[in-house]
């Protein structure tokens, strides 16, 4: 009686053991899972932090925004006024898939701007480097080196148009930016701003 009753208590004791070993199987393996998802998690997250792009869709209307505005720098360069204006807008609607804070769209907007400012149309290139300069403004905060272009574009359409005194305060501002960042106007720019003190004398 008493074998048979060590005999029952063994197998009691192995049937107990058997669901904690179970147990111990299903933490582990819930615990593998959720370290798995917060590595995943934690991925994703560096990656939006460095601005890398993990969205097939994105990198191709990026690619298409690129070529473009390469397409358009090469036709300006050519002279081939209409076909640089088209490619420019092209690129700036290509620009808007990506988010009208993305700064591919200040960028096409400064382009275009820059464009109209050389055929002579202040008031065009006036009004996209405004708009250019609200969204680097918006991304950047207000002392950022990409606002230099905008704020020189916006300076050199005000000295076209005689207006001295505003075209000095974008360029004081492009000047303290540059400054700040510790790099130097080009030259271009300096001789601009040159010319402007000598007038306003």
């Amino acid at each position: 009686m008493r074998q048979i009753g060590s005999h029952v208590n063994l197998a009691s004791v192995r049937n107990l053991k058997i669901p904690n070993q179970q147990m111990k199987i299903s933490k582990l393996l819930s615990t593998t899972t959720f370290l798995a998802g917060l590595l995943c998690l934690t991925a994703c997250s560096q990656s939006e932090t460095a601005g890398i792009p993990t969205d097939k869709p994105v990198v191709a209307e990026q690619t298409n925004w690129q070529e473009l505005t390469n397409t358009a720098d090469a036709a300006a360069k050519k002279g081939d006024k209409a076909a640089a204006e088209r490619y420019y807008k092209e690129a700036m609607q290509a620009a808007l898939q990506l988010g009208a804070d993305n700064p591919s769209q200040a960028e096409s907007m400064a382009n275009l701007a820059n464009f109209y400012y050389v055929q002579g149309d202040g008031a065009q290139a006036n009004d996209l480097y405004k708009q250019a300069l609200a969204i680097h403004e918006k991304a950047n905060g207000l002392e950022h080196v990409d606002l230099i272009k905008d704020l020189v574009g916006l300076a050199r359409v005000c000295q076209s148009e005689k207006k001295d005194a505003e075209a000095k305060t974008y360029y004081e501002r492009a000047a303290a930016i540059a400054d700040k960042a510790k790099q130097p106007l080009p030259a271009d720019v300096e001789a601009d701003m040159a010319k402007l003190k000598t007038q306003t004398k």
